[in-house]
């Protein structure tokens, strides 16, 4: 009973408990980065470690780290899903507000409605139960056969105006009942729905070891076994939102997700056995409205879903912990006396709890200065080449550099001075030296000097020193870091390499060629014989220091610490730690882990490192992290189940009847020699965290490729072989590496390439060889035979041309024979008789003039075989002149050439054109039209020169009946000329005639 109790007494206990703080990371997927929706409506984890999620706008499945929408849900509009469940046949069932209920069996969806029987389409929830599946809706409950998917409806209709809704089930013993949202609970039969309690408005429910808890706007009822299959009234027990899921996690605590439907106001439960509290705060969580919680015990992860801002994921046991320190950057920290003391933009901060605290804030800083800066005046006055800060600096100017412990004492440096301070926080003294670089040596202040060369220093208290500069090419300038152990100082210079001050002598390892690197970040003493160096290209050496010679034992490339920016090294147990811009390297042998914000340890920039009793103290632009080096080495490693999700062959994606379980059937591929273009798509099946790996794969077992890391890998032009395929998968955040067979391929070779037909082809040729040396004789002796039906087909070749050239000029008398109408020649000699009875002479003479020449050139061209387009042209224009005389020049003639056409150079048969424009003449005008048109258009189309013949006259149709057979026999004339010409069968002379006008439309061919 003492998880009831706790139920009645947590109103009181949530709002009073205070917590120890615990770091749990947490990642958000939300609208915009992978979902469509901040409203989850339910999450569901199924045995194979899928993880489902549902909104209004579809199904979703977690993929790496990102939530891929499943099309063929979409594709039959199944959306609104409100349940998810997994059957004893591993196949998985969603229950659709709106839509009824699909089951997918990782190649099919099978989708009911109440089309197939369901009780309503509104479900709500759905279990199994005695081998069926329940679903609960509006109206009562669907029981579904698993096997053959037949239904038995349980209806129940209101007898109130409220609907009868059944929204959830639990079990008691071998019973299943369900609860209704205003009529009370009832015992679920094959047959019927027994009423067993009225418990008022419910909202949720569940049984819990021998007890029945229901949840609703009111509050929490709780009733034992008995009390509720008694019907035993009971009030509420306590007063709380509504909790709408809850799960057993990590080190046996539960995790209970609440709201109200009122107020939206919600949180997450936390119940360890013994006492409850609120974790809302304690998960950075605001302003959420939790219904969904899933654990996932494979990563000891829970995820939470709620109605306003996404999904939200949680990981348990990390060896990180994070101390906020006030919205304030850490700029060093130190470990003294089993304390942590950290200089931040705030202040001087100590831990030594669980939170840090500040002791000396900035003002007490800015106090100190100002108390003994004038004290310090006289002194700085006899040393005019001494580096001074700067007197016209604020408060809000002031900027901490470094922290140095140094004789049980605190030394911070900053850019209004050097500060001395107790362990307690109180300022012991200050000195007016501004220096970014600084340590201690032998009781003396070494000071890098902004303006170059080294300051050592023999009494602080009178600012009395020894400066140093670069007059023995041994002294360091551009310090840019400074690191010590009990004998030396080692000084890193930007430009001039690696220094060592000791015994008050300077030296430098780039000029006596013991390290060669001139370009140094940082430098780190790691103990009293080894010595950190980072690079400024990012490559980190490890050197071991004998006396007064260095020796590189290890250099780690910028390439296996990805970054070239370099912020720290540290090293514990053997153990490296190199912080970077990028992440943070944890170097164990030949294991590297990476850890960054996929882990929790989320930071702009890193500031500053220490070691703390086998921890790593690391600080950032807002706190800093304490890393349990010890298990993050001890991560268990697990090997990762890797699928193929898609493959696509030259372009061409398989089908998703391919894949099972989102993952390809067929792993063992034979393609084709021009299927030759693979894109294959994998996933690693629900990684702890899913951008710690890289991979890289090889054939055969051959040569690796360079890393990457992308889930896709892009194979071109493969050759024709056999390829298995392997991956290499390397988890950043536990060092380990796996080898998984991935694929195997075998492209065959073109069919020309294949032994079997190479070995028939080389049999065909040598058949073929003895054939030829046989028939070699044959044809010896039929060779002049063959010679006599050359000369014979030479011969036919010679007739076949004579009768060819014979039937060009039959044709071309034709066409001289058909270029004239005799109605033409007549009506000319008629218009010459009637100027000469008229005694027109003027006029006679001139059509007879015309005549002649008319004549001469139908003479002159039609000796040739092609004119010019210019001479055809001319050739028409005085046809139409003679024409328009006798019509007394009521024909309007024009010729339109398109400017491209070269009428010089292009050549047609001779008077081609005469005839149809004589047609326009002769058939086409109405004597009564007091404006007659003839138009030609010639233009290029493609190949060939198209020439356009119109008229405005009364169309063919109106005229078929008049010289049909001179029509006939010019047209035809004409379609043979343009055959000839063209060296085709084709039809190149076509006709478009109406009311309005005809047109005669002629392609000739253009030869270059």
């Amino acid at each position: 009973m003492q998880f009831l109790r706790l139920f009645i007494l947590s109103i009181f206990i949530l709002t009073g408990i205070n917590v120890k703080a615990q770091y749990i990371v947490s990642e958000k997927y939300m609208d915009g980065n992978s979902l469509d929706s901040n409203e989850i409506l339910d999450m569901y984890m199924d045995s194979r470690q899928f993880l489902w999620v549902t909104t209004k706008y579809g199904i979703y499945i977690k993929d790496m780290g990102k939530f891929k929408l499943l099309k063929r849900f979409k594709e039959i509009k199944f959306n609104n899903v409100y349940d998810i469940f997994e059957d004893k046949n591993n196949n998985i069932w969603f229950a659709s507000y709106g839509h009824g209920v699909a089951r997918f069996d990782g190649s099919k969806v099978v989708h009911l409605t109440e089309k197939n029987g369901l009780v309503s389409d509104l479900v709500s929830k759905i279990i199994t139960h005695d081998g069926k599946i329940y679903a609960a809706g509006v109206n009562g409950i669907s029981i579904i056969n698993m096997d053959d998917f037949s239904i038995k409806k349980i209806e129940q209709k209101s007898t109130t105006k409220r609907n009868f809704h059944v929204i959830t089930f639990f079990e008691l013993g071998k019973k299943l009942y369900a609860c209704t949202k205003y009529h009370g609970v009832f015992e679920v039969t094959d047959n019927e729905l027994k009423f067993v309690y009225d418990s008022g408005e419910i909202l949720n429910s569940y049984s819990y070891r021998n007890n029945v808890i229901f949840s609703s706007i009111k509050g929490i009822k709780i009733l034992s076994n008995t009390e509720f299959l008694n019907n035993v009234p009971k009030e509420n027990s306590v007063e709380l939102p509504i909790i709408w899921d809850y799960e057993k996690v990590a080190n046996n605590k539960i995790w209970m997700v609440t709201h109200d439907i009122v107020s939206s106001a919600g949180g997450i439960l936390e119940f360890d056995g013994t006492s409850m509290k609120s974790i809302t705060s304690e998960l950075n969580l605001a302003d959420i409205v939790p219904n969904r919680i899933v654990y996932d015990k494979f990563n000891n992860v829970a995820y939470i879903s709620t109605l306003n801002q996404g999904l939200m994921r949680f990981v348990f046991n990390t060896p990180y912990k994070y101390y906020p320190t006030d919205h304030s950057s850490v700029e060093s920290i130190k470990e003294f006396q089993s304390k942590e003391y950290l200089i931040t933009s705030n202040g001087l901060y100590v831990n030594d709890g669980d939170k840090p605290r500040i002791i000396t804030s900035k003002n007490e800083f800015w106090k100190s200065y100002q108390n003994n800066k004038e004290k310090f005046k006289k002194i700085l006055s006899s040393k005019p080449k001494f580096f001074r800060v700067n007197e016209n600096l604020r408060e809000f100017d002031m900027k901490f550099y470094r922290l140095e412990v140094e004789n049980g004492n605190l030394w911070v440096n900053s850019n209004i001075g050097l500060f001395k301070i107790n362990t307690f926080g109180k300022i012991l003294s200050y000195y007016p030296i501004y220096t970014q670089y600084f340590s201690f040596n032998n009781n003396q202040l070494i000071e890098a000097q902004p303006s170059g060369g080294m300051k050592i220093y023999r009494n602080l208290d009178q600012i009395d020193y020894d400066y140093i500069s670069d007059g023995g090419n041994n002294i360091p300038d551009n310090v840019v870091s400074i690191s010590r152990n009990s004998k030396a100082i080692f000084i890193g210079s930007e430009f001039g390499g690696l220094y060592k001050y000791e015994n008050g002598v300077f030296t430098s390892y780039f000029r006596n060629n013991q390290f060669n690197e001139k370009k140094i970040k940082l430098v780190k003493a790691l103990g009293e014989d080894k010595l950190a160096v980072a690079t400024q290209f990012g490559d980190v050496y490890i050197i071991k220091i004998n006396k007064d010679k260095l020796h590189i034992i290890r250099k780690i490339s910028s390439k296996s610490i990805d970054s070239v920016n370099i912020n720290f090294v540290e090293e514990v147990d053997g153990k490296l730690i190199i912080g970077s811009f990028s992440n943070i390297v944890v170097v164990n042998g030949d294991k590297f882990y990476y850890i960054d914000k996929a882990q929790g340890v989320n930071y702009k920039t890193l500031s500053a490192s220490a070691v703390n009793q086998g921890n790593i103290l690391v600080g950032t632009d807002n706190g800093y992290y304490l890393i349990n080096l010890e298990s993050v080495a001890n991560i268990q490693p697990t090997q990762p189940k890797i699928s193929i999700t898609g493959l696509q062959i030259n372009n061409h994606k398989l089908d998703r009847d391919q894949f099972y379980w989102f993952d390809l059937k067929n792993k063992n591929l034979s393609l084709t020699h021009d299927q030759n273009n693979i894109f294959i798509d994998f996933t690693i099946l629900n990684p702890k965290y899913s951008t710690k790996y890289k991979y890289r794969y090889r054939f055969n077992k051959e040569e690796w490729s360079e890393y990457f890391t992308d889930e896709v890998i892009r194979f071109n032009s493969l050759k024709a072989g056999s390829y298995a395929i392997e991956l290499e998968i390397t988890n950043l955040s536990d060092g380990n590496k796996s080898i998984i067979p991935l694929i195997d391929l075998k492209i065959y070779p073109p069919f020309y390439f294949n032994p079997f037909f190479l070995s028939g082809l080389s049999i065909l040729i040598i058949l073929l060889f003895l054939k030829y040396y046989r028939n070699k004789i044959r044809s010896i002796n039929e060779i002049n035979q063959l010679k006599i039906k050359n000369i014979q087909e030479i011969k036919d070749e010679e007739n076949k041309r004579i009768t060819l050239e014979k039937k060009f000029s039959e044709v071309r008398l034709m066409a001289l024979q058909g270029q004239m109408n005799p109605h033409f020649i007549f009506n000319i000699l008629n218009s010459i008789q009637y100027y000469i009875i008229d005694n027109d002479v003027n006029n006679a003479l001139e059509s007879l003039s015309q005549f002649a020449k008319l004549i001469r050139k139908m003479l002159e061209l039609s000796s040739k075989n092609e004119i010019t387009l210019k001479q055809e042209i001319n050739f028409l224009e005085l046809y139409v002149k003679i024409e328009n005389f006798r019509y007394k020049n009521k024909i309007d003639f024009k010729i339109d050439i398109n400017p491209d056409i070269d009428i010089y150079n292009i050549h047609i048969p001779p008077m081609l054109l005469q005839p149809l424009v004589e047609n326009c003449f002769v058939h086409a005008f109405n004597p009564s039209v007091a404006t007659n048109k003839i138009n030609i258009y010639i233009t290029k189309c493609s190949n060939f020169l198209e020439i356009i013949i119109e008229d405005n006259g009364k169309g063919m149709e109106q005229n078929k009946n008049k010289d049909k057979f001179y029509e006939s026999k010019g047209l035809g004339i004409i379609r043979e000329r343009l055959q000839l010409f063209n060296g085709s069968n084709d039809e190149f002379l076509k006709f478009e005639t109406n009311s309005n006008g005809t047109k005669a439309i002629l392609a000739l061919k253009l030869f270059n």
